[in-house]
């Protein structure tokens, strides 16, 4: 997720804030879950400063991991680069 925060962004400072403001929105966890993220609307996550298109992407990165779209990090290591791009997309 910290690379789709990052891109499209006019600075990288300006991502970091978003990110920053994200992050401080759930003290209890140092990044939301994905039931956390799916939790919040697109309007929620506009008011961290993500755009509305940013904000779906999110939302659905978040949906993806529950579904097992997006795999979990020590099965990630396992793919090579060729399957991480087949599998990143189908989102």
């Amino acid at each position: 997720m910290n690379v789709l925060l990052h891109t499209d962004q006019t600075s990288y400072s300006s991502a970091e804030l978003h990110l920053a403001r994200f992050i401080a929105s759930n003290p209890n966890r140092p990044i939301p879950s994905a039931e956390q993220i799916l939790a919040a609307t697109v309007e929620k996550l506009r008011s961290f400063g993500f755009s509305n298109s940013k904000g779906i992407a999110i939302l659905g990165i978040a949906e993806n991991k529950l579904t097992g779209v997006v795999p979990t990090l020590a099965f990630a290591e396992t793919l090579t680069n060729e399957e991480w791009i087949k599998k990143l997309t189908t989102l």
